[in-house]
């Protein structure tokens, strides 16, 4: 009988012995899909600190404008909107601020006066509260990693930076330069021969630290930063390099991953594992029940037995998987992948140690 599911260090491992090669633990990021939430075109309520000054207005051209309306929905917005491509300077670090935080005692006290101006900034503002629902403490926490990233006015960021845009059918909350970005892609798509894909979910914004696979930390997410777009997660998930290895080992697939490298060659080669994967799957973990069976009955095969399952234990213990084996790990339309890179918005087959299919993101860019 097989075993409950044991640690996956090391089964994967075992199972390079008994079967294909090299492969290990993985884990899945927790993803969460961002609430979409109306959006308001009134200013933020007024709270401690948090001055109503308008950012100057940049040259825009009128098609960057167009884009921008196409983006928000509302030609107003789209005004105000424009305007903000100035606004940085409202909410990263002036040079005196800098200084504070390159010193022990500054940095000290610049923490807790962040944390005495979290609280009130988050009561104070609706709007605050709309795109950061979870609590003032959750705030307060989240508030000092944005300080560490180069935004000492965190609070003007998120009302500023972060606009409400219309994406794939749904309404997503993202950076103001990224808007432009998917109103570009999405007019791309529908003029192009394939169309636009229709999803289940797309998210932008999220505030947040960095997760998932690895370990926790206070680094800012680029979801919190508006930065990253995330399509899809269930059926383009994080796959870690152990999970990529197993693949690759079972599929004899190569799968290339560096953002260097063109991003319709990159979704072939991941296109291809995926089918040979789920045409593979099934079979190997019938071929693993069999040895299993067939250890039991050799005199002294119990040892066998027992690596058998914890080899196969560590494949029907990985949520990512055993639902590839039904649903695949891709599902994102290549033209369209093709295009979010054409746009600037990287496809992050790269991310750390493994690829998250799900994820675009606007690297090098300074919120």
């Amino acid at each position: 009988m097989i075993r409950p599911p044991l640690p996956l260090c090391g089964a994967l491992i075992a199972a390079v012995a008994l079967s294909i090669g090299a492969c290990g633990p993985g884990s899945t990021p927790a993803t969460t899909e961002a609430t979409v939430r109306p959006h308001t075109s009134t200013r933020p309520d007024p709270v401690e600190a948090l001055t109503e000054e308008p950012a100057p207005a940049p040259d825009t051209s009128a098609q960057d404008l167009a884009l921008v309306a196409a983006a928000t929905g509302e030609a107003q917005r789209a005004v105000e909107v424009s305007r903000r491509f100035a606004a940085p300077r409202l909410w990263r670090c002036d040079p005196a601020q800098v200084k504070r935080l390159t010193s022990a005692k500054g940095l000290k006290l610049f923490e807790k006066e962040s944390d005495r101006l979290s609280s009130a900034r988050w009561e104070g503002s609706a709007q605050l509260r709309q795109r950061v629902p979870q609590d003032a403490d959750y705030w307060r926490r989240i508030r000092w990693g944005y300080v560490q990233r180069g935004i000492c006015d965190p609070e003007r960021f998120v009302l500023d930076g972060i606009v409400e845009a219309r994406f794939a059918g749904a309404a997503v909350w993202t950076h103001v330069q990224i808007a432009p970005l998917l109103s570009r892609i999405e007019a791309r798509l529908k003029a192009s021969e394939q169309g636009m894909p229709a999803f289940n979910s797309v998210s932008s914004f999220s505030p947040r630290t960095v997760r998932g696979p690895f370990k926790p930390s206070r680094r800012l997410s680029n979801h919190a930063l508006g930065l990253a777009v995330d399509i899809d997660p269930a059926l383009n998930p994080y796959l870690s390099g152990r999970e990529l290895a197993f693949i690759e080992k079972l599929t004899g697939a190569r799968i290339a991953r560096s953002a260097s490298i063109d991003a319709g060659e990159r979704w072939d080669q991941l296109d291809n594992a995926n089918s040979l994967y789920r045409a593979r799957i099934g079979p190997w973990l019938d071929k693993m029940e069999a040895g299993i069976a067939a250890a039991r009955q050799k005199k002294g095969g119990q040892a066998q037995a027992r690596r058998l399952e914890r080899a196969l234990e560590a494949v029907t213990g990985n949520r990512n998987l055993m639902r590839a084996a039904d649903d695949g790990f891709l599902s994102l339309p290549r033209h369209f992948v093709v295009e979010m890179e054409a746009a600037g918005l990287t496809w992050c087959t790269d991310f750390g140690p493994g690829a998250d299919l799900m994820h675009f993101e606007l690297r090098g860019h300074k919120p």
